[in-house]
């Protein structure tokens, strides 16, 4: 069944996403304004896009560029721990 564990896996990062970008973080929501619309070098970005597993803050899929925006929601020993495991998978 690892199928059906990876598919309710991947849904479920999907639907975690989609609550992402209704609350935004006053940074993110400021980073948004600066790259909707292609406005950013013509580059094309998506919020809160889930790529290896992880959720990325801003995705840019034609330069492969991931940015994230870690701030206080961070800030803990855990979610410290899980963004350095994110880092070294995605940005290794």
């Amino acid at each position: 069944m690892r199928t059906f564990d990876h598919r309710f896996e991947r849904r479920r990062k999907l639907l975690r996403a989609r609550q992402l970008r209704g609350s935004p973080t006053p940074a993110e929501a400021h980073a948004w304004q600066l790259l909707r619309k292609s406005q950013f070098e013509g580059l094309k970005f998506r919020r809160q896009h889930v790529i290896g597993g992880f959720i990325v803050a801003f995705y840019c899929a034609s330069q492969k560029l991931a940015l994230e925006l870690d701030g206080n929601v961070h800030g803990g020993p855990d979610q410290q721990a899980s963004d350095a495991h994110r880092d070294a998978a995605l940005f290794a």
